[in-house]
């Protein structure tokens, strides 16, 4: 993850607010400011099943597990409906 602010830094506190979560990592493709990713946690956050690991500790092994579920989901899985 890169050192210091993100173009998607205001997505990922949104997230972290909203979902009144611990940890968010957010990737965003082709958006209004281009792709890129952003992961934010707070400042109290272990990861359940690693007690006292951080988010840059466990997420490469958590990314691989959800590549291995979007190879795979069916191929229309993340497609929205026109609306």
């Amino acid at each position: 993850m890169p050192v210091g602010p993100g173009k998607y830094d205001h997505l990922a506190m949104y997230c972290l607010k909203e979902a009144e979560a611990q940890a968010v990592v957010v990737i965003v493709l082709n958006g209004k400011d281009g792709s890129g990713m952003s992961g934010k946690e707070r400042a109290t956050y272990d990861v359940v099943m690693q007690r006292g690991s951080k988010l840059h500790d466990v997420l490469p092994k958590l990314l691989r597990h959800v590549a291995q579920g979007i190879e795979e989901a069916p191929k229309d899985a993340f497609v929205v409906p026109d609306a």
